[in-house]
């Protein structure tokens, strides 16, 4: 508690700041927005850090300070508070002030934090916003349970890890926005790479970090014990589940049925590209820039949905290892390159699909908005003709597509009841139709039709009292009001009643304007309470078909996912790669990152087999040995995750994992040197590595002596040989192409130059043989 805080307290604050003083005890670590009338307000040092983040003005009520915002815009705040990782508590009151007797009831209905977030304003559409648990029981074991929840789509997932390493993968792989751990995970390589990374964190009581505990919460949630969820023989990740189970219901307090699954994930189900290599080889984020164009991601994004961009990205992070799934993927492009009028009209449509996904999520926990609803109603209206699209499809995928259930009597309640000009809020009127309800069409003829009575009721009295210059007007003072000159005031009847007298004329009422005025004004507010029964009850009835929109969802972003690599395929000039159990076999292969950007790329071929799997490359600086690297490694991603590939011609391995050791960015900047960082990086790879992994090496020793360095290159190549990894070690230590001549699956490989003179050219053509000079 501040100073601040407390001299208030001994002071006897008022009943408001009373009621402010005993929630902000509660939710001490948070920002406390705090609803009074039209704005929510802060106090203390809530309000100078709210003033200082939010731009907006420190005032005083006082000696206690405050800072506040208009309730009507309250989400570009949130954004920004949340944007700069502060958690806000959201205070709302709790009941109508209008029918409030004394102090208004006011509490806590939830708490943001940047992995809690459900409003698409504070999102990225293209990307999945999770929040992570991490467990690890016994720090000098290196065991860890993690668990993973997308609260904006229902994702949830969970595995066990036993090393810092496939910890730190699996953190750049997902990205989580906030991370909540327990102390004792909390260790100095965690904690070096979670601040280097400026990922937002928490941590949770030693308490919340129970199997019994664990199994209750999880039953609670998805009505099944650790047995049927298949997580019996994962304690860690299940005590990781349950924990952020708990941070969720306490932050979030709303329904959260949307999450109604947990999948138990290992790396080994899939490529598993570390962290490392995620980042050299720019998959998801770019090393020096923050343009998305300049990552594998997005050069291959051309999904028209958010669900699709989402799954995209997950694909590149996940590559297949299994043939067979991979196979399917490649014959619905296949079959889709072939039907290219009907990809490009269902890709038209796909245009205008919004994000079900993320609808569902608000639909499940209540804060569904009348303009996702009708955002809904347009998605789901334009299922039936995509199935109309699909039928001359016959590809094993397309037909699971082509089985989608398109809900019509949810289209159907839809239509009849959402406006089109549906608003983001409830708290304005005519969001549902007028003709949905009979009540609530008869109110809106009392008050928008309101008028058409006025001047009936003008006329008639007009003519029954022979005033022709009377009025019936209106203010806000004194509501519906006749309107009689002063010089006619004799011939008003008797059942007319004064309500004001001014100098020229004279204003009444009579029973049955009264009556008529109760109803016109009484008719708005009546409006708005049974529009917001009639909305949460179409809400209500949503609910029912959650798994059915998250299905819809799912279906939808596969087939977009399709529909992109059909388009690249054709866009690009790529080709359908064949799979191979012993070798590897690119003809003409490009980068499919470089030849975005340069008006002509040099191709180049890739072989790899049982006689062949390390190649020593030679040649100068910045005549394309890195490019080649990359390259090689991009192709294989591409090619596991489903999609065609920049080549002629391609026969590939399917590989484990892909590894490499190029440059030295994050790790300098937490005070590793580069020699340290190349020691450790070769560490992981000469420890992890097998013989259906791809290893790529741009120099090695290179951050010490030259003897040490060249000693070091030549160990580790000698190790990789023997290990049988395919490999590709670019280097200026010309004295390794020696290694060829002891060991025959090491071949000598250079980069063209032309030199003529002083000039050098570079041909950019990686051919066969060493090169003694750079």
């Amino acid at each position: 508690m501040t100073q601040e805080v407390q001299e208030t307290v001994e002071k006897k604050p008022t009943p408001m700041m009373k009621q402010f003083l005993e929630l902000k005890t509660q939710y001490s670590d948070c920002i406390l927005l705090f609803r009074a009338g039209d704005f929510y307000e802060t106090f203390y040092d809530d309000a100078k850090v709210a003033s200082k983040v939010l731009g907006i003005t420190l005032t005083k009520r006082g000696s206690t300070p405050m800072a506040g915002v208009p309730f009507h815009s309250i989400n570009p705040y949130i954004k920004k508070l949340v944007q700069n990782n502060y958690k806000v508590a959201m205070c709302e009151q709790l009941e109508d002030p209008k029918q409030a007797k004394g102090l208004v009831k006011r509490g806590v209905t939830r708490v943001i934090t940047p992995g809690t977030i459900l409003e698409d304003e504070y999102l990225a559409s293209h990307e999945n916003n999770f929040i992570m648990c991490i467990y690890q029981e016994n720090p000098k074991q290196h065991n860890y349970g993690i668990a993973l929840v997308d609260i904006t789509t229902g994702e949830f997932i969970c595995s066990e890890l036993s090393n810092l390493e496939d910890l730190k993968t699996t953190l750049r792989k997902y990205s989580p926005q906030e991370v909540i751990l327990n102390e004792k995970a909390f260790t100095k390589g965690l904690k070096e790479f979670i601040t280097n990374a400026n990922i937002y964190h928490n941590f949770l009581s030693d308490i919340r970090f129970n199997e019994i505990y664990a199994n209750q919460i999880l039953k609670k949630q998805f009505q099944k014990n650790s047995l049927d969820l298949g997580l019996t023989n994962y304690i860690l990740a299940l005590i990781a589940s349950g924990a952020l189970l708990f941070y969720i219901y306490k932050l979030q307090k709303l329904e959260l049925t949307h999450i109604n699954t947990i999948s138990y994930s290992t790396l080994a189900s899939h490529m598993v590209i570390d962290s490392t290599s995620l980042r050299n080889l720019e998959i998801i984020e770019s090393i020096f820039t923050k343009d998305i164009s300049k990552t594998l991601y997005g050069c291959l994004n051309n999904t028209k949905t958010a669900s699709g961009a989402r799954l995209l990205k997950k694909h590149l992070t996940e590559p297949l290892i299994n043939r067979k799934k991979i196979e399917e993927r490649f014959d619905a492009i296949e079959e889709i390159n072939e039907c290219i009028i009907e990809r490009n009209e269902i890709r038209e449509l796909l245009d205008d699909f919004y994000d079900i996904e993320r609808i569902t999520a608000r639909i499940a926990s209540g804060i569904v908005s009348p303009k996702d609803l009708y955002a809904l109603n347009l998605s789901l209206q334009k299922l039936p003709e995509i199935k109309n699209h699909l039928e001359l499809f016959s590809t094993p995928l397309i037909k699971k597509i082509k089985q989608m259930d398109i809900l019509p009597q949810v289209v159907d309640l839809l239509e009849r009841s959402i406006s089109p000009s549906a608003p983001a809020h409830t708290r304005d009127i005519g969001y549902i139709k007028k003709d949905f309800n009979e009540e609530l069409k008869e109110l809106f003829n009392i008050a928008f039709n309101s008028k058409e009575f006025l001047s009936e009721l003008e006329e008639q009295e007009r003519l029954k009292t022979g005033i022709s210059t009377l009025k019936i007007n209106f203010n806000r003072v004194f509501g519906y009001y006749i309107d009689v000159p002063k010089a006619q005031i004799s011939k008003v009847p008797v059942d007319y009643e004064v309500r004001q007298t001014l100098a020229n004329n004279q204003r009444y009422t009579k029973p049955e304007l009264k009556e008529k005025e109760n109803q016109i004004l009484g008719a708005e507010e009546k409006i708005k309470i049974l529009e917001l029964e009639i909305f949460n009850s179409i809400v209500k009835e949503l609910q029912k078909s959650i798994l059915g929109f998250q299905t819809i969802s799912k279906i939808i972003g596969e087939l977009d996912v399709l529909l992109s690599h059909s388009l690249n395929s054709q866009l690009y000039n790529y080709v359908r790669p064949t799979f191979s159990n012993f070798k590897t076999h690119i003809i003409e292969g490009r980068n499919p990152l470089i030849e975005r950007f340069v008006s002509h790329f040099i191709a180049n071929d890739t072989f790899f087999d049982k006689t062949e799997t390390f190649k020593l490359v030679t040649g100068p600086n910045a005549a394309g040995k890195s490019t080649y690297l990359r390259q090689n490694a991009l192709l294989s991603i591409m090619a596991q995750m489903g999609s065609f590939i920049p080549a002629t011609q391609a026969e590939l391995k399917l590989y484990d994992r892909i590894f490499t050791r190029i440059g030295a960015h994050d790790e300098l900047s937490e005070g590793q040197s580069t020699f340290m960082v190349e020691m450790s990086e070769a560490a992981t790879i000469l420890h992890n590595a097998t013989p259906n992994s791809l290893v790529l090496l741009d120099e090695i020793g290179r951050g010490t002596s030259t003897y040490d360095g060249l000693s070091l290159a030549w160990a580790i190549s000698e190790e990789l040989t023997s290990i049988g990894s395919d490999t590709i070690f670019a280097t200026h230590y010309h004295q390794l192409n020696k290694l060829s001549d002891f060991y025959s699956t090491i071949e000598n490989y250079n980069v063209l130059v032309r030199e003529e003179g002083d000039t050098v050219e570079f041909i950019r053509k990686i051919v066969k043989g060493g090169t003694d000079k750079s």
